[in-house]
């Protein structure tokens, strides 16, 4: 468990390459729990992120995150 000030520390902000399109692809809601699948592609790769969220006095927040990478060819 890390906090969001940590885990944002670790990425550096950078303007939008050209060509760069992201997406939600599913979202999936039970409850005040939910699963989402988002997909961020950019012209040399597909980053796939999978989201466990829980909504708690009506705001939503990441309990965990998985992300894989897939280069182009």
């Amino acid at each position: 468990e890390i906090s969001r000030t940590d885990y944002l520390s670790r990425f550096k902000p950078k303007a939008k390459e050209a060509g760069t399109e992201g997406r939600i692809k599913m979202i999936d809601i039970t409850g005040n729990i939910a699963s989402a699948k988002c997909e961020l592609e950019t012209p040399k790769s597909v980053f796939t992120d999978y989201f466990n969220l829980i909504k708690i006095n009506d705001f939503w927040f990441i309990v965990d995150k998985i992300s894989t990478r897939v280069d182009k060819k």
